[in-house]
């Protein structure tokens, strides 16, 4: 409030003090006049202000030169990231696989499983210390002590989840003494479809129709890729034919389980469960070895080689696949890692000199469209339900 609309209590000093003017009820009281403040009328500071916008605007614009006007192109390769990791992980796969048929055949499915799960284990090892040790995290805290409520269960999962995944190299390895790396590639593609009905069934997830319309349509590729004798022309069934595809199966059927039980055990640390199944696989495979006496350890240095390499390619397709699911959701990486074929189809072509015939590849086609349009459900399933894609593909969804 200015000194002139202030009210003097003081007075004059002769007179006594001022007496104060009557106000009543009905009269105004007089307000206060306001003067706006107008930066205008502040030359030092509103010339700081402009000074300074100037300053942020050049800013900007050397940013947009320097490395911002790359960035779209930076964001777009980030976008892709994750699926090139996805595509790495299937090629050192099927890389490995080719190196077990063409070069380690000697081996038996079991000695070959005890290799890979090595480079499974012992990088686990060292994982384990740093999340413990670096970290402070308490990696072991859902699965021990055992004897509290809810942590019995937890560690009967990950065992479980262990012996399951060590049998399914094994079942994978004999497949591939019967059939082809691409019949073989083509049968383990379709786990997508067999997990969205397992997860149902077992986890309680969403299902329908159209899955299940999937599952059917997917054995029917796989019953192509077993050359039944109605489209050979022979008396009877390929017996190697149908010996690899019930290997192969049952492989995709356990991993099917492997996966549910994952789900179930979102809160132990991805550390724990690779030690888990590098050391339960470790002991499963040296047992199972041992009991009909196939254990053999490479005596050649070529051998040590190819033992090192399937222990690494098996660190590295872990590896890649976790950045993989960093980068990208589950459901691109999954639907990635189902084009391994394409790998299996032309590795197997150039290092062993074999050609796809019609049945691998009409088998592939149809296990593959099944499998892409159980994706495109999932991707239905995770747009709003006002998306336009929603009700002119509502069929999907049933």
């Amino acid at each position: 409030m200015s000194s002139r609309n202030a009210i003097s209590l003081k007075g004059d000093p002769k007179n006594g003090p001022e007496k104060l003017p009557f106000i009543s009820p009905s009269s105004s009281i007089p307000q206060p006049t306001v003067t706006k403040y107008k930066l205008a009328d502040h030359y030092p500071v509103n010339l700081a202000v402009k000074e300074c916008t100037k300053q942020v605007e050049q800013f900007e614009c050397e940013a947009n030169q320097n490395g911002h006007g790359h960035q779209d192109s930076k964001k777009g390769f980030r976008n892709y990231f994750g699926i090139l990791l996805a595509l790495l992980a299937g090629f050192v796969f099927t890389v490995g696989t080719v190196i077990v048929v063409k070069y380690m055949k000697h081996y038996h499915p079991f000695t070959l499983a005890m290799f890979r799960l090595q480079g499974v284990f012992v990088p686990s090892i060292f994982m384990v210390l740093y999340y413990s040790r670096v970290k402070k995290i308490p990696v072991f805290q859902p699965v021990w002590p055992v004897t509290e409520k809810g942590k019995g269960k937890k560690f009967f999962g990950v065992v479980l989840r262990a012996s399951l995944g060590c049998t399914c190299l094994f079942l994978h390895f004999h497949a591939l003494q019967h059939i082809t790396v691409a019949d073989v590639a083509v049968l383990s593609s379709c786990k997508p479809v067999f997990v969205t009905i397992a997860a149902f069934l077992l986890l309680g997830e969403s299902c329908g129709a159209f899955p299940v319309l999937m599952a059917l349509f997917t054995m029917v590729g796989v019953g192509v890729i077993t050359r039944p004798p109605i489209f050979t022309g022979q008396d009877s069934f390929d017996n190697e034919t149908l010996i690899g595809a019930g290997f192969a199966l049952s492989s995709v059927f356990l991993d099917t389980f492997v996966v549910c039980i994952i789900r179930y055990l979102k809160v132990v640390h991805v550390s724990v469960m690779m030690l888990f199944l590098g050391f339960w696989g470790t002991i499963q495979s040296v047992i199972c070895a041992y009991s009909i006496g196939e254990l053999k350890i490479p005596e050649k240095a070529t051998d040590w080689g190819l033992a090192i390499a399937l222990a690494a390619i098996a660190l590295i397709n872990q590896v890649a696949m976790n950045l993989a699911l960093q980068f990208e959701q589950a459901g691109p990486v999954s639907v990635t890692r189902t084009m391994d074929f394409i790998f299996a189809f032309i590795l197997q072509f150039v290092w062993m000199g074999l050609v796809p015939d019609l049945f691998s590849i009409s088998g592939a086609a149809i296990i593959i469209a099944c499998v892409l349009l159980t994706a495109f459900r999932k991707w239905l399933n995770m747009q709003p339900k006002t998306h336009a894609a929603r009700k002119r593909y509502w069929f999907v969804l049933k």
